[in-house]
């Protein structure tokens, strides 16, 4: 099956080599230098580009849309002003949308969503250059984007003037009276109630405190997604105040575990099932759809063949090298002194070093328990306790679809999230239309109810590319997390790209988002990791030096 998938793989990126537009490894553009992580531009602009399944808004009206506050065009900036990746033209996005936005052209209206590019490209600046690293965190704000998505929409369903030129350019040559009601009233997809929809989707969406760029609480989206909206029940929504780092995804692949809380079993004989299971959550909280009045399995957008390449794509990505040409060579001899430090300090026992020539193999990491590294515990804590009503839809159906026991009228959101996997999965791998459902056994959990209560220590190849750091954003530098909590900065800029190859993070200073993180907010705090406040100064930079080089 592996040797079918690769060959049909080559065949497919064969084909589009002939069309697609090639770039030098080294260099796109005057200033845009790319890094050789394994991937070759066409890998690279299908990682891009390549729908998942996400249902954000229709590609027409995305097209159509002006901003909430003039008549430009929302996507004239090509959302840079949200820190999203301008993206080039190309057979693959003839809209020139940002990296990560994707059209879905299965229906007969196309949909365009997001990928795993739109969180997980970085651009990082210095001396005039750009480096493009793919697989890192994006410094993009998220819940701020569809703030304002949310405020275009309104403003085309409810604003009579906007409106007739929303139309003009939706309709084109079939501008009729007729035709402009039904594009506005219509009670299931007319423009007045998908905009209501998305904007309740917002309102439970909201977080007390917000994100700010490059964070994101995935599992309170996901949760609010799955078990509130598309279980039509507003009461299971909760505040998302549990933010995270788009976590770095060279290596996730190998990984035995997966998320900053280990939860997600990710490796063994049901690796390829588990890792599709990963990645069909992610779309389903994602704006991804699913019919759970659908019985015993549930149509959903998401694309099985299409996540099973972008996680194959995934698996050859490998760490971003350290760029000697455009940051500076690392001080050897503070390389040397580091690495001592780092096995003598006992970094390795969390921390496991990979050879950069052994990137691509499996690879069992640790999870540290809360009480231990001592980081702020909202993200861990609410996942391992946050429960749900099942609402009567699924009260009495197998957990695991077709085999388990009966889901409750109360039950754990993770498992309930598990379920809807399964069902999807099973869905769109085994049931043709008028098929009876499988007797075989069903898919394991998506998540693991005896994992620890912590934060996964994973692999630090490629760590200078990923800050701010910890799991939640809340140290600026390298150096910074080897300091002692105090020491740390209460607040500092998020959303700039310049580089500060000293200490090894971005610079405190505003970019194209200005935000300040205030690190006393709960979900943000900056505590924790307090293993190296035995160390002088000097020390803690060669300790940085070897990371450099990782």
């Amino acid at each position: 099956m592996d040797g079918t998938f690769r060959s049909w793989r080559r065949g497919f990126l064969r084909a589009l080599l002939a069309f697609l537009p090639v770039c030098s490894l080294t260099s796109c553009s005057d200033s845009t230098v790319y890094l050789d992580q394994g991937w070759s531009d066409t890998e690279r602009t299908l990682f891009y580009y390549t729908t998942q399944g996400s249902r954000l808004i229709r590609r027409d009206w995305f097209l159509a849309l002006e901003r909430h506050d003039s008549e430009v065009r929302f996507l004239d900036d090509g959302l840079k002003r949200f820190g999203y990746l301008q993206g080039p033209s190309n057979p693959l996005n003839p809209d020139k949308l940002p990296i990560g936005f994707a059209v879905d052209p299965r229906l007969s209206r196309e949909w365009i969503g997001m990928t795993c590019a739109a969180c997980h490209t970085s651009d990082i600046t210095y001396g005039g250059k750009t480096l493009r690293v793919d697989g890192a965190p994006a410094s993009a704000d998220m819940y701020e984007f569809l703030s304002k998505l949310d405020l275009a929409l309104q403003k085309a369903a409810n604003d009579d003037a906007a409106f007739l030129r929303f139309a003009e350019k939706v309709l084109g040559a079939n501008n009729t009276p007729a035709n402009r009601q039904t594009l506005r009233d219509d009670s299931n997809t007319g423009l007045k109630a998908s905009s209501t929809k998305f904007a309740n989707f917002v309102t439970q969406s909201k977080p007390a405190s917000p994100w700010g760029p490059a964070r994101l609480d995935a599992f309170g989206m996901i949760f609010n997604r799955v078990v509130s909206i598309n279980l039509g029940i507003d009461t299971n929504s909760k505040p998302p105040n549990a933010p995270v780092s788009y976590p770095f995804l060279w290596g996730t692949s190998w990984h035995d575990w997966t998320q900053w809380n280990g939860a997600v079993p990710n490796g063994g004989l049901l690796g390829p099932i588990r890792r599709l299971a990963r990645n069909v959550g992610q779309v389903l909280g994602v704006f991804g759809t699913i019919d759970f009045t659908s019985t015993p399995t549930y149509p959903s957008s998401a694309q099985r063949a299409n996540l099973l390449l972008l996680e194959q794509w995934v698996s050859t990505l490998k760490a971003p090298p350290w760029p000697d040409a455009v940051l500076g060579a690392p001080d050897q001899a503070r390389v040397d002194r580091g690495k001592q430090l780092y096995l003598d300090q006992g970094c390795i026992g969390c921390h496991k070093l990979v050879p950069k020539d052994q990137q691509l193999q499996s690879a069992e990491v640790k999870t540290v328990p809360v009480g231990t590294v001592g980081t702020d515990d909202a993200m861990t804590t609410m996942v391992a306790s946050r429960s749900a009503p099942s609402a009567g839809i699924l009260q009495g159906r197998p957990m695991q679809v077709f085999l388990g026991r009966s889901i409750g009228s109360n039950e754990r959101v993770t498992d309930l999230l598990s379920h809807a996997v399964i069902g999807t999965i099973a869905h769109i791998s085994f049931l043709p239309p008028g098929a009876t459902a499988p007797t075989t056994p069903a898919i394991d959990a998506l998540f693991d109810s005896s994992v620890v209560v912590g934060y996964k220590a994973r692999p630090l190849n490629g760590i200078w590319a990923t800050g701010p750091y910890l799991h939640n954003g809340s140290v600026r530098t390298l150096f910074q997390v080897l300091l002692p909590v105090a020491r740390r900065e209460a607040s500092f800029h998020v959303g700039g790209r310049e580089f500060d190859p000293v200490e090894v993070g971005f610079k405190n200073a505003p970019g194209i988002i200005s935000f300040q993180l205030d690190t006393s907010v709960a979900g943000n705090r900056k505590t924790g990791h307090s293993f190296a406040d035995g160390l002088t100064d000097a020390q803690r930079m060669d300790l940085v030096e070897y990371l450099k080089t990782l």
